[in-house]
């Protein structure tokens, strides 16, 4: 599920359909968007690879830990959701191969591995980092590097981790305002979903909306698919969300369709 924030502003906007004596709602909300690396890592399983020689292993080791902490702490609230492997070095293999970390893929049964290469310089003040990046879900079938030099001290548990942190910042989520609207009608069905929905309540509420599509007809047929669209695309199923918004789409579109239209548009066409 999409974290989101705790600041949500709620607002009725009047009647829009007399007719139908349909109402509309506003909810503000942060979402989550792709990380300056423009990976979206959003709902994916992560891993962390570390490599290096005997004498680096240590320092390897915790520097991995610390990229997984901070990949925890973005996307699954702290808990321990980002496993981290280790792989004996060996010349002969080029790590950054799209086949060397498909294989891994396969091995680990995540969506996304971060494999990270570390070796001191002789001066042992610092460190060569080479992180290679391949998210198998990804419309790209590529892996990206990335590298740089690193300093070291003499607290090398601390130091490490630090270094694995400030490494991950590229991958941490973006976040942006959005609004969302919901349709509602002034009975008991519509007034639970639309009170859970604005409680985060979303599965319940789609189970409400769920109900109520199934016997509807006209108007509120479609304007119960487009809640259970909208509230399928917060929770980040986006196929759900296309699904539903084209049975809504079929009584017409308005403005709020085509809104949500352009926004699932922009993340299925994501990398």
């Amino acid at each position: 599920m999409k974290k989101l924030s705790g600041i949500l502003a709620i607002g009725a906007i009047a009647s829009i359909v007399a007719s139908c004596s349909a109402n509309l709602y506003k909810m503000d909300l942060q979402m989550r968007q792709p990380s300056a690396s423009g990976y979206d890592l959003s709902g994916k399983e992560m891993g962390v690879v570390y490599i290096a020689s005997a004498k680096d292993t240590a320092f390897a080791k915790n520097m991995a830990e610390g990229f997984a902490s901070s990949l925890e702490d973005d996307y699954f609230n702290g808990q321990e959701m980002v496993d981290v492997y280790t792989m004996t070095a060996n010349e002969a293999v080029d790590y950054a191969s799209r086949d060397t970390l498909l294989n891994i893929v396969m091995d680990t049964e995540k969506d996304v591995i971060f494999l990270l290469e570390c070796k001191k310089d002789e001066d042992k003040e610092k460190a060569r980092v080479r992180l290679s990046v391949y998210d198998s879900m990804g419309k790209t079938d590529t892996v990206r590097t990335f590298g740089g030099i690193v300093p070291t001290s003499n607290d090398r548990v601390a130091d490490a981790k630090l270094t694995g942190q400030k490494a991950s910042l590229q991958f941490l989520s973006n976040w942006r305002p959005e609004s969302f609207y919901f349709y509602s009608y002034d009975s008991v069905g519509w007034i639970s979903a639309i009170n859970c929905a604005f409680n985060f309540k979303w599965h319940k509420a789609m189970k409400l909306w769920l109900e109520i599509a199934e016997t509807a007809k006209g108007y509120k047929a479609a304007y119960s698919a487009f809640n259970l669209a909208t509230a399928a695309y917060i929770l980040g199923d986006y196929s759900l969300c296309e699904r539903w918004l084209g049975i809504a789409e079929q009584a017409g579109t308005t403005e709020y369709t085509s809104a949500l239209r352009s926004k699932l548009s922009s993340k299925m066409g994501a990398d």
